[in-house]
């Protein structure tokens, strides 16, 4: 019975070790396109790039075609080419 203990133990700590690993992912691919030579709010590029992934312009009318170009068509292309 210690065994079964031991092994739903250890798979709860893979869940809970994937899901933090995914979470800093998520976090450091933001981070990422969103430093550079502009200035760009983390708010702004999180609205641009979960508007885009779902097809949703009205997420991120408030921004400008710049910043929206800045960071779907550069900084995100940059990102996924270095990984």
């Amino acid at each position: 019975m210690e065994k079964v203990n031991d092994i739903s133990k250890s798979k709860t700590l893979y869940v809970a070790v994937i899901i933090l690993l995914m979470a800093a992912l998520v976090i450091t691919v933001i981070t990422a396109v969103s430093l550079g030579q502009v200035n760009i709010k983390v708010s702004d590029t999180y609205k641009i790039i979960f508007g885009k992934l779902i097809h949703n312009d009205e997420i991120y009318n408030s921004s400008s075609k710049a910043m929206i170009a800045i960071v779907w068509n550069m900084s995100c292309q940059e990102f996924f080419l270095v990984c």
